[in-house]
């Protein structure tokens, strides 16, 4: 019974199905986690130092609800360097606490009551969440495919209506590793100008692709740079997702509104975390480059490994660091084989349906353990799928 006290709004809303299998694992030491997407790795050695460095220096204080100028303006030099993007760091970036709260701030300042906002399907679950709470309404548009992940432009193009407020667009993806290249971000950049529409680029896994496939927005796409809102975080890139630093670059008249929004939801993002942030930018890259390197070894070894399970199906993702199996062959539900598997293997995955109505058939498994637990979860899930099955 849902307390008098209690929104509605907020108890209609749902956490994903693998944050709520506690009962199923409590008190367990045997368990094998795959279903979060947090890097194993320690945050670079010159990051931290810079934030212990920072306190002393008395950086404890107040920021701008857009985010410290220093920052700012190295952002505004990694976007003209690395992304063909150019960006005014004093009126069109916005520095948020993490990726997700650029996300939602930006929805808030964009919305109005009813609006719609095509999303992928799959894809993880908090832009349909954080369009609900902005007033908005979230209607997904189809990924699938039999090599690689693809986006289905007709279903992206028929869902558009008059209500129609916003493309969001998450590349490289999660859960399906989905990258778009250059001819789909130009299909989707001539529909979005035909109908004036907004594009929120999700590009938090921008350094995480695979097999020399190169990131490319589509804000450096003619006439996108001013209907295009860029997030990204430093949580995935450098090992940082407790230290919640993300950002988000918009046109002037949007960036003004999302740094409203952070004044009177957060204030500011925390000035120490900034700190450590800069010297992520502006510090030696090679740990970045190392832990590619390792995601790609992992990659290997997990998409081989679920392949040659019988009844599972692997596509190789092209980006980020999760596996998206298709398990739909097994005869039960992704949730159902979420928790047989917790419970018969002590192996934790994310249920694909939490991902939208193209996830249901597949669980995500995140590739950001050590290729030795990698290796034990895929011994465990195979020996658990043989008695399901037999």
């Amino acid at each position: 019974m849902v307390s008098k006290y209690v929104s509605s709004k907020i108890s209609s809303i749902t956490l994903p199905s693998f944050s709520r299998l506690s009962e199923l694992t409590r008190g367990r030491t045997d368990l094998i986690s795959l279903a979060t997407g947090e890097p194993n790795f320690d945050t670079p050695e010159h990051i931290r130092e810079a934030a212990k460095k920072g306190l002393d220096q008395g950086y404890t204080k107040y920021e701008s609800s857009y985010g410290s100028s220093d920052l700012r303006k190295a952002i505004a030099s990694k976007m003209k360097l690395e992304v063909k993007v150019d960006a005014d760091p004093e009126r069109e970036i916005v520095i948020a606490n993490g990726g997700n709260m650029a996300v939602y701030l930006t929805f808030l300042a964009t919305l109005e009551q009813g609006e719609e906002v095509l999303i992928p399907d799959p894809t993880w679950p908090i832009y349909h969440t954080c369009i609900k709470l902005a007033g908005g309404v979230p209607v997904p548009y189809t990924l699938s495919g039999k090599e690689k992940f693809i986006l289905d432009f007709d279903s992206l193009k028929g869902h558009i209506t008059k209500r129609t407020k916003m493309i969001v667009l998450n590349s490289p993806g999660n859960p399906t590793g989905f990258v778009a290249d250059t001819k789909t971000l130009e299909s989707i950049a001539a529909l979005a100008i035909e109908n004036d529409i907004l594009i929120m680029s999700d590009e938090v896994y921008e350094k995480m692709l695979y097999d020399g496939i190169k990131h490319v927005s589509i804000a450096s796409l003619p006439e996108m740079r001013e209907r295009t809102v860029i997030i990204n975080s430093f949580s995935k890139t450098y090992a940082m997702t407790g230290w919640r630093v993300g950002y988000a670059v918009a046109p002037p008249e949007i960036a003004a509104e999302i740094a409203k929004m952070n004044f009177y939801t957060n204030a500011c993002p925390g000035a120490i975390a900034q700190r450590g942030a800069l010297a992520a930018l502006e510090g030696p890259q090679d740990c970045v480059r190392e832990m590619v390197k390792e995601y790609a070894r992992r990659r290997e070894v997990l998409v081989k490994g679920l392949s040659e399970i019988e009844g599972i199906s692997c596509l190789k993702p092209e980006g980020a660091f999760y596996a998206f199996p298709n398990v739909a062959s097994l005869g039960k539900s992704s949730s159902e084989i979420v928790e047989y598997l917790v419970t018969k293997a002590g192996v934790i995955t994310a249920s694909g349906s939490d991902c939208g109505k193209n996830g249901e058939g597949h669980i995500r498994l995140a590739y950001t353990i050590p290729v030795n637990k990698i290796e034990e979860g895929i011994r465990r899930i195979d020996k658990a799928i043989k008695l399901l099955r037999y």
